[in-house]
């Protein structure tokens, strides 16, 4: 039986902090399973479990149980495939990922997860992306003085009469009304940053000099 997917080691992993699911397995019916790289080796616990992924997609064994007799096959594999195959996919896919319009926290981990996964090709492509998300990150703290040159320049054209007014027409009023009332912290500015687009959005509104290299990179980044 083929149960859940992938996504459900971090289930597993919430669930018994502990130690893995088949330390605590305790049913009399035999389980065999996958998708779970165990090693060059399967892992067998006390005849009821099998972990039969011995990571043959990465160069190392081909493993197989047959029943009823529960006996295990095992082969070396033929090739690291895996590094094979992802100097194919692996780029393109990358490419086609919304890295203007993901979470920063998104961003960080596939960044992350990648950094030392990736295929020549790829590994570019993910070092510049981490140095281009570095820009855009670059630009938040420059937002708070922005806010107060744009307060200034209403209060200018408009008086403090019209000051009001002026500034719930503009983009960022949310961001002229806190720091006109002295609430605004770096957290709020943040807050309006959620990805790197919405940040290079923010700091068009607010007239933030942005590098045509910024901008070139984020147009294509879709």
């Amino acid at each position: 039986m083929l149960c859940g997917s992938t996504s459900g080691e971090a289930q597993l992993r919430a669930a018994i902090p502990d130690g893995s699911w088949h330390e605590h397995y305790t049913d009399p019916v035999p389980i065999a399973f996958g998708h779970h790289v165990c090693g060059p080796e399967p892992l067998v616990r006390e005849g009821k479990v099998y972990g039969l992924d011995t990571g043959a997609c990465h160069g190392l064994r081909l493993t197989a149980l047959s029943v009823p007799d529960f006996r295990i096959y095992s082969v070396p594999a033929r090739a690291d495939h895996w590094a094979a195959v992802r100097e194919h996919y692996q780029l393109p896919v990358l490419q086609t990922k919304p890295w203007s319009t993901m979470s920063w926290a998104k961003l960080d981990e596939l960044l992350g997860r990648h950094a030392s996964a990736a295929a020549d090709d790829a590994a570019a492509f993910i070092a510049e992306r981490a140095a281009w998300a570095a820009r855009i990150r670059g630009l938040i703290p420059t937002m708070l003085p922005a806010v107060a040159r744009v307060i200034d320049e209403l209060r200018a054209a408009h008086g403090d009469a019209g000051f009001a007014a002026a500034a719930g027409a503009h983009a960022a009023k949310p961001l002229l009304f806190l720091h006109a009332r002295g609430r605004l912290e770096l957290s709020h500015v943040i807050a309006r940053c959620a990805t790197p687009q919405a940040t290079l959005d923010l700091a068009a509104m607010l007239g933030v000099s942005i590098s045509d290299r910024q901008l070139a990179a984020s147009t294509a980044l879709t």
